[in-house]
């Protein structure tokens, strides 16, 4: 059950981002950290934005050009998910996805390190929903793997 300092850390995740250092910038900028190491922090609002927006192109550009995509469904099981490799094949299936009338609404986004997950809540016209969770693998401020489950009302 969530308390009130998970709640808060969520918020402040969607609000700004997280990573290992602390809270991150809404962006993805060079940050200097102790050492003398540099990492390129994950832009986490705009992936919030560009789902609730439906707008595949933004989503897109947060994805390396070697990405992998694997979704999780009732006609693509475990054993054998339906797989996207490379930019290409993500722009593709995102545009399709964004371009169908509904909503989108994107809940307990948190970034840290390099993992983030996040929860959809989509909803159709004639009120039928889709629910999907994602998990993140992020490598230079880039989505380089991401993992999702979905299931939908019939």
């Amino acid at each position: 059950m969530l308390d009130g300092r998970i709640d808060a850390r969520l918020t402040d995740a969607v609000e700004g981002g997280f990573n290992s250092s602390g809270p991150a910038r809404a962006d993805a900028t060079q940050e200097v950290l102790p050492m003398g190491t540099t990492e390129t922090q994950f832009d986490a609002q705009a992936l919030k934005r560009s789902i609730e927006e439906r707008d595949a192109s933004t989503q897109v550009a947060l994805f390396a050009d070697d990405a992998t995509v694997e979704v999780v469904d009732k006609e693509n099981p475990p054993s054998r998910p339906f797989v996207l490799d490379g930019r290409d094949a993500i722009r593709a299936y995102l545009e399709d996805v964004m371009s169908r009338d509904m909503t989108h609404s994107v809940s307990g986004l948190v970034v840290e390190g390099d993992r983030a997950s996040y929860t959809i809540d989509c909803r159709y016209p004639d009120g039928s929903k889709v629910l999907c969770l994602a998990t993140l693998e992020l490598r230079d401020g880039r989505i380089v793997r991401q993992r999702g489950i979905q299931a939908w009302d019939e």
